[in-house]
């Protein structure tokens, strides 16, 4: 009876990176693909671009806060898999993973309602009052989205690499792994303010060494979810 528990705690655990590595590569495609386009040329460009491409946009947003919440689940079970002396630190490390996770929730929700409505809008009515405005809203969000958010998971995830490096048996390559991950991003929130391409590059590199992570992490971390 243990032991068929012990097989379905497993294929859950596993389940869950996985599921995550997938909603992010999802996430990527839909990225490249369409939410580059909503900020590339002038706004009477990408205004276009998101009117005529309203319901794409919606599911390119939506598809992108699926991806953040399975980050905030995958530490939700590491909280529980690693070392349990640090779980009070590990506690806090997840809310604030969930303080950046709801500032990308707003960024997103404000994306596929506000910004679409005055695109159409800017469409129907330019001014420069209107444009004047939508850069607003775009340097508040890009703040929200280039540096706060990315601030909270690189500082989570980092605190959660550490106690991966005291935790037993826990496998060292997988603990620097995650260190270069969140090292990555933290760096780039930190050169937003004076490139905001390189922030985009960086973003860019740490999800792409993140995937595999994820995928690597679902078999090598069962046995300590497990105990």
């Amino acid at each position: 009876m243990m032991d068929v528990t012990s097989g379905v705690r497993k294929g859950w655990f596993s389940w869950v990176f996985r599921g995550s590595a997938f909603l992010h590569i999802l996430a990527a495609v839909f990225m490249l693909c369409v939410l580059a386009q909503t900020t590339k040329g002038s706004l009477i460009v990408r205004s276009t671009y998101i009117s005529a491409n309203q319901t794409l946009v919606v599911i390119s947003w939506f598809a992108s806060s699926l991806a953040i919440l399975s980050v905030i689940v995958t530490f939700t079970v590491l909280t529980f898999a690693l070392d349990k002396t640090y779980r009070p630190l590990l506690q806090w490390a997840w809310m604030i993973s969930v303080i950046g996770g709801a500032a990308i929730f707003l960024n997103h929700f404000i994306q596929m309602t506000v910004i679409s409505a005055l695109s159409e809008l800017f469409i129907l009515m330019p001014s420069p009052e209107l444009a004047s405005h939508m850069y607003e809203w775009d340097k508040l969000l890009q703040q929200v989205i280039g540096v706060f958010s990315p601030s909270c998971f690189a500082i989570s995830g980092l605190i959660y690499t550490a106690v991966m490096f005291r935790t037993r048996d826990f496998p060292s390559s997988l603990s620097w792994w995650s260190f270069l991950i969140w090292t990555i991003l933290l760096t780039g929130a930190i050169v937003f303010r004076w490139e905001q391409e390189a922030e985009q590059v960086l973003l860019g590199v740490a999800i792409f060494i993140y995937i595999p992570w994820l995928w690597y992490a679902a078999d090598q971390v069962k046995p300590h979810f497990t105990k």
